[in-house]
């Protein structure tokens, strides 16, 4: 009856976010919570005109890397070092999605790549952000009069900026709650309730050792805020419906670069399909779109 009870009021809670527009939001409440995102490091972005798109379609505003000389720069989704990872844009060996504006070609942010421009590699695309510079983002809906962006699908254009490997999120320290990201998977790690509880306080599935012994050490959890690993690092409701809002994305930065952030264990890519390290704990890491973690 407690879990229900908890349920229904995470629920409600979330509705009532959700139904609130970005705008608005940042009005509601009272004057420390108007100020949250105005205290809160945020990442922004620049809208690109949408010409062509190709490897499938694109939701709008999101973000986008610069192809310059068949390159893009790239993140490794677990050490988060740097690097140049070769992007094909032939329809022959096409590296991934990618679009044609004005300014240029633009690779789809976090999406899997290798160095040498394959496909699913433990390496992602990643937007260049030193020096205060935006990364680029596909037009929102109201300037694409062709069509050329997923209907129905706008993701912010503002987004909260995470701590990486830390447990905690960055919204919370201005005190505005917890991931709220309904996760339709089992989310496993050291994430011990007695010594090191749940970050967003998930419910416990089940524990298990992981050497066969008497005592547990693995703990799987589920459900409202047990993970995030969303290639646009947007939270999800029950529904796996995006959640509207700043508050609902996160990104993370490294060494002058962002790519969208996954709450997630860590992980290994390789070999495909890559596996989860429940060895590991729960906390702010470069999305691993190879690997199905929470959804």
């Amino acid at each position: 009856m407690a879990s229900k009870r908890r349920t229904g009021a995470r629920v409600g809670l979330l509705l009532l976010a959700g139904a609130l527009t970005s705008s608005a939001w940042l009005m509601a409440g009272e004057s420390g919570e108007r100020e949250t995102l105005a205290s809160a490091r945020v990442s922004r972005c620049t809208p690109v005109e949408v010409r062509a798109v190709h490897g499938g379609e694109l939701p709008a505003n999101a973000r986008l890397a610069r192809i310059e000389n068949g390159k893009v720069p790239c993140m490794h989704v677990e050490e988060m070092t740097i690097a140049s990872c070769e992007f094909s844009t032939s329809s022959e060996a096409l590296s991934g999605k990618w679009l044609e504006g004005p300014e240029g070609q633009f690779a789809l942010v976090g999406q899997a790549v290798s160095r040498d421009g394959k496909p699913g590699g433990d390496w992602i695309v990643a937007a260049r952000v030193e020096g205060g510079e935006s990364a680029y983002c596909s037009e929102p809906t109201g300037m694409d009069t062709a069509g050329r962006v997923s209907p129905g699908v706008e993701l912010a254009n503002i987004c909260v900026i995470e701590d990486v490997l830390q447990q905690w999120n960055a919204m919370s320290i201005y005190g505005s709650g917890t991931l709220v990201n309904v996760a339709t998977m089992e989310v496993c790690s050291l994430n011990n309730p007695a010594t090191r509880p749940h970050p967003d306080g998930a419910e416990l599935v089940r524990s298990y050792s992981s050497n066969g012994g008497d005592v547990d050490d693995i703990f799987c959890y589920t459900g409202w805020g047990a993970g995030l690993n969303d290639i646009n690092g947007t939270e999800r409701d029950e529904t796996t419906n995006y959640l509207t809002g700043e508050r609902y994305c996160h990104w993370i930065v490294s060494s002058g670069f962002e790519v969208p952030g996954a709450k997630r264990p860590a992980t290994k890519s390789l070999p495909a399909p890559g596996i989860v390290n429940v060895k590991s704990l729960v906390v702010w890491r470069p999305v691993n779109p190879n690997v199905n973690i929470a959804n």
